[in-house]
């Protein structure tokens, strides 16, 4: 799943993830649409999880990034 817009204020950004980089899994699962990674993290923020690891495609090389999730 692409990322095509990161709030600079937000903590996506403070983890280095920019507008192009490709979401991989989320929380170790696979992720196909935004869809997938809306529901995992919607699952992460009913569960009380502080944040959900991502492993990212940043420019050909993947990483892992936790980044946090909000809990309204």
């Amino acid at each position: 799943v692409m990322i095509t817009d990161v709030d600079s204020d937000g903590a996506a950004a403070e983890q280095g993830l920019q507008s192009g980089d490709i979401i991989v899994q989320v929380g170790q699962k696979p992720v196909a649409t935004p869809a997938d990674v809306a529901a995992i993290v919607d699952a992460a923020v009913e569960a009380k999880q502080e944040a959900v690891l991502l492993l990212v495609n940043h420019r050909g090389d993947e990483l892992f990034v936790a980044v946090k999730v909000s809990q309204t």
